[in-house]
């Protein structure tokens, strides 16, 4: 059985907590859009080339393969569900939030030298500055108003599962780095699904022709390689970005934690408390940094046992797309297929020891939101 992490559970229930104000594709229009691009892909299989292999074209002009071309494109297709659409909105929400309270940041600094009053109507003053700080700080509020929505929906599906999962387990879960990534995964696994069952509709009815059983291989084929691609490419980004990313925070919470012990020392009175609570302060940005490392490490570990699997569904999809023997035979593949996708649901979450710690958690939140800036 799969054992993702309890992030990915999380993430799937945002299928119907997503805001209506972000325009998430119907299947039918998903359906649309994949069919030419795997039709595609098929032929290029089908022609027996290998896929990966550049034209002296594509060479000099530093493009990947066509094939890899329309696996990128297939996968932008497959993964734009109401699961990433959730994310993009809470994402879009904390980048709001953080640019209006840096701006009232600014009008209260501006504050101390603007003038009671101005004839030029452009000019801040006092009041239209504290005019515009109660306007932001109610539009931050209406704005976690609506994290808040979410996150109880997503709490209250999950627990209408009959998960033990907690409040703070489903905060961490929303607010993680790979959160973008691991959504794209799980929405790339549902319309698969979807499209796996509009096929077996179709080949179910009297008279499917032998013709449109092989143009049906090969879509499912396709859906077992942009499933791969869509699971290499989150451990690409945990790798080459996050965990980089991440060593940047813990050298520089190291750096500042030197200085300060050796400043200790020489400072005076005043300045050695300021240290003695910045120590602390960057022994706690280290501890996070660490336990972010391992919640980091630990997704992969769950991502390469399901790349494993599905790369071997892929080869197997491939060859039956090749050999192309039966419908019944194809029929019977995707069935067991389609077990091997629900098993992707089935899992218990495991608690993080970070959320134990309010002081670590924040710690956590903080490290998300650097990661989130660079």
């Amino acid at each position: 059985m799969h054992r993702m992490s309890s992030f990915c559970l999380a993430l799937l229930v945002l299928l119907g907590s997503a805001s209506p104000s972000l325009a998430v594709r119907s299947f039918q229009e998903v359906w649309d859009d994949a069919m030419p691009l795997m039709s595609k892909g098929a032929d290029i299989v089908a022609s027996g080339q290998n896929p990966d292999e550049r034209s002296w074209g594509e060479i000099l002009t530093f493009r990947d393969s066509k094939f890899a071309r329309l696996m990128e494109e297939c996968f932008e297709v497959m993964a734009d569900s109401s699961i990433t659409g959730g994310i993009r909105e809470l994402d879009a929400i904390r980048r709001a939030n953080a640019e209006k309270r840096a701006k009232i940041a600014e009008l209260q600094k501006k504050a101390v030298s603007a003038p009671s009053s101005s004839w030029n109507p452009l000019k801040d003053t006092q009041q239209s500055i504290r005019e515009d700080v109660v306007r932001m700080r109610q539009e931050i509020a209406d704005n976690e108003a609506r994290m808040e929505q979410l996150r109880e929906s997503t709490l209250a599906a999950l627990q209408s599962r009959g998960l033990p999962v907690s409040r703070e387990q489903v905060d961490a879960m929303l607010g993680a780095i790979d959160g973008n990534d691991t959504a794209s995964v799980m929405a790339v696994a549902e319309n698969i699904k979807a499209i796996q069952a509009a096929i077996e509709q179709q080949l179910s009815q009297p008279g499917a022709s032998m013709e449109l059983v092989q143009s049906y291989t090969g879509v499912y084929m396709m859906c077992r390689k942009v499933y791969v691609y869509a699971i290499e490419l989150a451990l690409q980004r945990i790798d080459e970005s996050y965990l980089k990313r991440l060593d940047g925070i813990r050298k520089e919470a190291e750096s500042l934690l030197a200085e300060a012990k050796a400043m200790m020392a020489r400072a005076g009175e005043s300045d050695r408390k300021i240290l003695a609570a910045n120590i602390p302060a960057n022994q706690r940005t280290l501890e996070a940094a660490d336990l972010y490392r391992r919640y980091l490490e630990r997704q992969k570990s769950h991502l390469r046992a399901l790349l494993g699997e599905a790369s071997t569904s892929a080869k197997v999809a491939v060859n039956t797309y090749r050999t192309v023997r039966t419908g019944t035979e194809l029929l019977g593949l995707m069935k067991r297929s389609e077990a091997d996708f629900s098993e992707i649901f089935k899992f218990q979450p495991p608690a993080l020891s970070l959320l134990y710690d309010d002081r670590l958690r924040q710690e956590f939140e903080s490290i998300t939101e650097r990661l989130r800036a660079e």
